[in-house]
């Protein structure tokens, strides 16, 4: 769990391929996430309140990170990483208040 902007860090498994983390997203804004591996090519996907997907990345290698920029209303987000081999990874969070907005997404 990443309380506010910040970073968690998670492994996946073969027999476990996918993390959940939920975002919270208080006031329209750009919500940027970054997944680092330590190997492999897990992936990135962003989901809206509904259940529909919103934005994905490709594998995210030791060498490329993989993005996710999306401009959001306000809402429960769930961001999926997730890996068909057993890899350690990082997530970061960070966000851009739209016009005239304060920042308040957060991971829970």
């Amino acid at each position: 769990m990443i309380t506010n902007l910040g970073t968690a860090t998670g492994v996946l498994a073969a027999a476990s391929p996918d993390n959940w983390y939920s975002v919270k997203v208080n006031s329209p804004q750009t919500l940027n996430l970054n997944l680092q591996a330590a190997f492999g090519t897990p992936s990135m996907t962003l989901v809206d309140p509904s259940g529909k997907q919103v934005a994905s990345s490709g594998g995210a290698t030791r060498t490329n990170d993989g993005w996710i920029n999306a401009t959001l209303a306000a809402g429960t987000y769930f961001a999926r990483v997730s890996s068909s081999n057993d890899n350690d990874f990082t997530l970061s969070l960070s966000a851009a208040p739209l016009a005239n907005q304060a920042s308040t997404s957060r991971f829970q």
